[in-house]
Formats: structure tokens, C-alpha cells, sequence
């Protein structure tokens, strides 16, 4: 559950994908996502206003899901508005009477209001409201009672200012709010170990509460000044963040009942400037650079923790970073049809603030599941050094492409298991966060498409990354052991979490007339076994498959009719990163959704 399921792709105008240090305008990191919302409509006749309606239906899990919007506006200003709603409840996995605890209710309000305030000067205002209610999390400790998100962004744009030859200011601020726990008989049905597990009086009746309040905010102000053959942007912005975690197990003693990450903060203000030059009708060349200084602190008390945190972290709880980062790019058309592409860079990346001040609390992030972090606040940060070189072809009937990357990573955040080691479930084991020498993480990806026909098309995709510790002989600084996971002799490995080799292939059905009335897609997606595994993080090897999905639509005059079967094979699987702990976590069986979308 992440960020982007919580967002309706229809509300989303573009979104920008950087698979490297190669952005200076986001912020210190080593790739970036950035989704820009729908902007309110202009109107040139004047006064117009339209809407939609939708329902999607899935049978696995009975998922509902309706939508209802509407904007308008004129050639001055315009507004969108849109509500959905969604309601889930256990889906069937591919062996037959086995369900994951899956279920949920979830609605979202958007907004976007717009006004052109002079011929050069325009006003966007976007607004979020998201409420989620008894959310089921398969595999891990806690599910959620409820969760709320408010987010809100207002962007004022000049194409004159007078200072520059455009100035862009965004102002952002998002919260996030929830609570869970560890009651629901599902939870305790997948997880049977858990009630004992857990802290208590009588040893068979343990359970846990969480909370937790995370907030960001933050601003970026650009000027972009054009030259003869691109532009350069200079600008600066200010992050902050602010959050805290309540891990609260109320059957232990009331003064050492409490796994949290205490309230902590961040403040990270940057400077940075890009410069995009075409510099003749083949070459084009980008070059960024980016610093910053980002402070952090948490608070040292906290109820139901019977220490100071800077105790029990043995360090000070105030820390700074400076940060740097700077790439450039090339890409070059070698004919009319071929273009290649190289990229340099390096960043930097400061922990975040639950790698810096998490005090045992129950964090999904080990495929193992059920694992308690131990942050660290004398972290350092991450140097990343990274190059990349592509290819790719484009003419009528085909388009082919293949990029492949090589990454170094100094003082790379991994974990080091903390005693006592193998326990059932992940209980009660931990792992604390540790920087590593070196890491290294390197892949490509594939990707093509033939036109056999004006109608039939045939398409894949192929990715593979490969990630190893090269340097993992040296402990955590918090986890009491003389070698990292106590075992001695072993200083190279993979890292955790990869994903393995992946292929998606399939053939396409589409009117070829341009109002595409109609399209039926046929797809495979066949994902490698995963062995190169983390065996002293307790990662174990995943399983190969294979699963198909048909997918089709139809469109008449404003109704828009959908329909497919998702894993029809009815594929019993998972991912190599799905928790292994209770009863596993493993993917939808089969599944048939229909829906249908009138505008008007």
C-alpha cells in the first residue's frame, strides 16, 4: 500500500520518471517520482461544464469501486471536482478456500480551482482528502482502524516577471493521521502466533495499538531564463517533515510498554540550478547540480519508553547533513530513426528519519515480515555514483529500446539482524539499521513494439537490477555483535528486496481507426526465480511463475465499457518481496472486473 493506489490514475495530468541522480528541482535523492495532478479547464466559447460517472466491479474480493465528477469553467478560470469511493473484502488467493485478510473501505475528494490572473499570470490550487476504514494488512502486525490524508498544493506561475523569463512558486502541505491494531480475528488467523508473541500478563493474550502523524510541507520557488538554444533554471526550496509512531503493547508494564518512533523533524533547505541546451539538430545536453543542508532532531522523552531515546540510541539526537549532488546528460540522434543516451551523476541521500530514530517499532520492510527497527542517529548518509548508457529506435511500425545503468553506493542503509536470530515468525528478532561501505546496484531494461498490422500489434517489456553488499563484515553500531548478523567470514552478498528478472509480453487488438472504439489486449507476465537472496537477513529464494491477463474495451459515442480476467490461469504465487510471516502472503487467484464510464 503506497501512495499511488491511493491515487485514481484519472485524476493524474503526467507523470515523470527519473531513474537516477539526473534532477536537480526535487530534492536530494537518487531517482524520482513526481505526479502532476489535472489542471482546471479553460473554456474558449466561454461558460462550459461536464461530468463523468463510473463503477468498477472485481469478483475477487467483491471490490466495488464508483467515481463521480464534474469541472468547467471558461477561457479565465476553471475547477475540477471528483469523489470516489471503494469498498474490498478478502480475495481469494490462487489455491482454492485461501484468502488473505485484505479487506477495506476507502474514499477520496479531489479539487483543482484555476484562474488566469493577467494574460501572463495564472493561479492553481489543488486539494486532497483521503479517508480509509478498517484496512487489513496480510502479514503484517497491525491493520488499520482508519486514515486520513489531507494534502494541499497552490502553484503561482509568470511567463513575465519582469526578474526572469518565467518564475514558477509551489507551496505544498501534506498530513497523514491513523490508527490500528492487532485485534481483528483475521490478523490472528493468519498470523497464529501472534497473541503469544506479543507482550502479556498471562503469555497467551498479548495485543497491540498503534498511531501515528506524519506531516510535510515545504516550498520551491524557480526562475527560468532562456537562452538561444534551451534555458537554465536556478532555484530553491525548503522541505520539512515532521512524524511519530506509537508502538504500544498495553498488557506489558505501563512504563516499558511503548515501541515508537518518537516525534522527530527535518528541515532540508536546497539550492540548485539545470541547464537544457540543444546544441545542434542532433545533440542535446542537460547538467544540473544541487545542495543541501538538512537538520534533524527527535523528541528524547517519550511515554511508556522508560529511557531517554539519546540513551538508548548512546548518541545525540541532533544531526546534520550536507548534501551535493550533480549530473549531465546527452542524448544524440544517430539517424532518423536511432537515438543514444548517456548519463553521469552522483548524489548524496540523508537517512530518513526512521532510519535515524526508530526504537523497536514494527516496520514492514524484511521479506521475513513481523521485523522491529533499530534506527540509528549517528547514520551517515548515503554517495551514490551512477552512469547510464541506452539506445533506441523509433519508426512507423516499430519501436525498440535497451538502457542499462551501474551504481556505487558509498555508506549504503542496510540492516544487520540483532539477537536472538532465528526465531519463528520474525519474533521476537529485530534488525538495526547499518551503513555499509560499498553497494553496488546494476541492470537494464528492454522494451519493443511491432506493428504486424494496422490492427495487430505485438509488444514486451524485460527489466533485471542486481544489487550486492560488497562490505557487510562490520556490524551495526547498536546490535551487540562483533560481525554483522553475528556471523563472521562472510563480507559479500546480495542486498534484500530485489526484484528478479521480469518479462511482460503480449499482442494488442486495437481499432485502428483514431477514435479507437475498441481493443482487446493479451498479456504474460513471466518473473524469474529469485536465488540471489540476503541469507543472513533471513531472505530465503522465491519461486518463478507465470500469470496471463485479458483485457478489453469498447467505446459508444460518451459510454466507455471495460472488462478482463486477471490471472485467469488461476496462478497460486507471490513476489519475492511478500512477507513470509503466519500463513505467507501470496497474490490474487483468478479475477474477472467489469465496469463502465459515461461523460456527459
Amino acid at each position: 500500500d503506497t501512495m499511488v493506489d491511493k491515487i485514481d490514475s484519472r485524476l493524474i495530468e503526467d507523470v515523470i520518471l527519473i531513474k537516477g541522480p539526473y534532477a536537480a528541482r526535487y530534492g536530494p535523492g537518487f531517482r524520482f517520482v513526481d505526479f502532476n495532478f489535472i489542471d482546471s479547464p479553460r473554456f474558449e466559447g466561454g461558460f462550459e461544464t461536464h461530468g463523468s460517472s463510473s463503477v468498477t466491479y472485481n469478483t475477487n474480493g467483491e471490490q466495488w469501486y464508483g467515481r463521480q465528477s464534474a469541472w468547467g469553467g471558461n477561457e479565465g478560470y476553471g475547477f475540477h471536482l471528483s469523489y470516489g469511493h471503494q469498498t474490498g473484502n478478502d480475495y481469494e488467493t490462487g489455491e482454492e478456500g485461501f484468502f488473505m485478510p485484505s479487506s477495506y473501505k476507502s474514499r477520496d475528494i479531489f479539487g483543482a480551482l484555476g484562474a488566469d490572473l493577467t494574460a501572463d499570470e495564472r493561479i492553481e490550487f489543488n486539494v486532497l482528502r483521503l479517508d480509509q476504514t478498517d484496512v487489513e494488512f496480510p502479514g503484517l502486525v497491525f491493520d488499520l482502524n482508519f486514515l486520513v490524508t489531507d494534502g494541499y498544493e497552490v502553484t503561482y506561475t509568470s511567463e513575465a516577471p519582469g526578474f526572469a523569463d518565467r518564475f514558477v512558486a509551489e507551496v505544498w502541505y501534506n498530513r497523514t493521521r491513523f490508527e490500528g491494531d492487532t485485534l481483528r480475528s483475521g490478523k490472528n488467523r493468519h498470523i497464529p502466533t501472534l497473541r503469544t508473541d506479543l507482550e502479556s500478563a498471562s503469555g497467551d493474550d498479548g495485543f497491540a495499538i498503534t498511531d501515528g502523524d506524519a506531516l510535510s510541507g515545504g516550498y520551491r520557488l524557480e526562475n527560468t531564463y532562456f537562452t538561444k538554444e534551451g534555458h537554465i533554471a536556478v532555484g530553491t526550496d525548503l522541505i520539512f517533515l515532521n512524524q511519530e509512531l506509537n508502538d504500544i503493547e498495553p498488557n506489558a508494564p505501563a512504563n516499558d510498554n511503548n515501541y515508537p518512533l518518537p516525534r522527530s523533524r527535518s528541515a532540508d533547505i536546497g539550492f540548485y540550478i539545470e541547464d537544457v541546451e540543444q546544441l545542434n539538430n542532433r545533440l542535446k545536453v542537460t547538467s544540473g547540480a544541487r545542495v543541501d543542508g538538512v537538520f534533524t532532531d527527535a523528541r528524547d522523552r517519550v511515554p511508556g519508553v522508560p529511557q531517554a531515546i539519546s540513551d538508548l540510541k548512546q548518541a545525540d539526537l541532533q544531526q546534520e547533513f550536507l548534501l551535493g549532488a550533480a549530473y549531465l546528460t546527452a542524448e544524440y540522434r544517430l539517424s532518423s530513426a536511432w537515438t543514444a543516451d548517456a548519463g553521469i551523476g552522483t548524489a548524496h541521500r540523508q537517512p530518513t528519519l526512521t532510519e535515524l530514530y526508530a526504537e523497536d517499532s514494527f516496520i514492514g520492510s524484511l521479506q521475513r515480515g513481523l521485523t522491529f527497527l533499530e534506527g540509528d542517529p549517528e547514520l551517515r548518509s548515503e554517495k551514490l555514483y551512477q552512469i547510464d548508457l541506452g539506445v533506441r529506435y523509433d519508426e512507423d511500425r516499430v519501436s525498440l529500446g535497451f538502457h542499462g545503468h551501474h551504481a556505487w553506493i558509498n555508506d549504503y542503509i542496510t540492516y544487520d539482524l540483532i539477537a536472538p536470530a532465528g526465531a519463528v515468525d520474525g519474533f521476537p528478532q529485530g534488525a538495526a539499521l547499518v551503513n555499509t561501505d560499498l553497494a553496488t546496484l546494476a541492470g537494464f531494461e528492454s522494451y519493443g513494439q511491432y506493428g504486424v498490422t494496422d490492427l495487430v500489434s505485438l509488444f514486451g517489456v524485460v527489466s533485471f537490477v542486481e544489487g550486492r553488499d560488497h562490505s557487510r563484515n562490520k556490524p551495526a553500531r547498536l546490535s551487540g555483535f562483533g560481525n554483522r548478523s553475528d556471523e563472521a567470514g562472510k563480507d559479500n552478498e546480495p542486498l534484500p528486496g530485489i526484484a528478479p528478472l521480469e518479462a511482460r509480453i503480449g499482442i494488442l487488438l486495437e481499432d485502428p481507426s483514431p477514435s479507437k472504439k475498441w481493443g482487446y489486449e493479451l498479456m504474460a507476465r513471466i518473473v524469474d526465480n529469485q536465488d540471489r537472496v540476503a541469507r543472513t537477513l533471513e531472505e530465503v529464494a522465491t519461486p518463478g511463475f507465470t500469470t496471463y491477463n485479458l483485457r478489453a474495451y469498447r467505446r459508444m459515442n460518451q459510454w466507455l465499457l471495460t472488462a478482463g480476467f486477471e490471472n485467469f490461469t488461476d496462478k497460486f504465487y507471490r513476489e519475492h518481496i511478500d512477507y513470509r510471516s503466519g500463513l505467507g502472503v501470496f497474490r490474487p487467484g483468478m479475477s474477472f472486473y467489469t465496469g463502465v464510464e459515461v461523460r456527459y
